[in-house]
């Protein structure tokens, strides 16, 4: 399975009535039944290109801005919000784009909604191998060397507490798809 299919594929499921079901906000919102296989196939291609569309526009987007106004420490309160209001904007013209996506489509059985553990079970499964290796290999390192600011540099201490959290949580799912993928495959 590709990265591709492991990430837009995660937002489809077959209900208990074996209906394909559309979840475009994840957990976050409902499910849609999607009618057939034409659907299911532009609704995939939308996706893919919305979820790495946002993700290159978000890196370039942090790029850009760095070079313009310098790093990160060095930002001004009025360029933090400034930043904030372009991501406040993008972040609705995704959602506005998501809701053209399902319209015409029928909203889901309230009951087959995705769950959180759910999502990242069958993400996890599905993600290859190697990609979790990496995951773990980087988040790990990265977990340690916050780890280390934590501990030996002072003036640091809330970017390395954030490390701390953020990569040791990268680090544990990682290695918990690393042993669902394991398992999924012995079955």
């Amino acid at each position: 399975m590709s990265l591709t299919d492991a990430f837009v594929g995660v937002l489809f499921k077959q209900d208990e009535r074996g209906r394909t079901l559309f979840f475009p906000n994840g957990v976050l919102g409902r499910g849609y039944i999607v009618p057939d296989a034409d659907t299911e196939a532009r609704l995939r291609k939308t996706m893919t290109w919305l979820q790495f569309g946002a993700v290159g526009i978000g890196i370039g987007g942090m790029l850009m801005a760095q070079a313009f106004a310098g790093p990160l420490s060095g930002w001004s309160a009025g360029m933090w919000a400034g930043f904030g209001a372009v991501t406040l904007v993008l972040m609705v013209l995704m959602r506005v784009a998501v809701k053209r996506l399902v319209t015409g489509l029928r909203p889901g059985p309230d009951e087959s909604r995705l769950s959180l553990t759910e999502f990242y079970a069958r993400q996890a499964v599905a993600l290859p191998r190697w990609y979790h290796w990496m995951q773990v290999l980087f988040s790990g390192l990265f977990f340690v060397t916050s780890l280390g600011l934590l501990i030996f540099t002072e003036e640091m201490t809330g970017v390395a507490l954030l490390g701390v959290s953020l990569f040791g949580a990268i680090t544990a799912y990682s290695i918990y798809g690393l042993h669902a993928g394991s398992a999924a495959r012995m079955q």
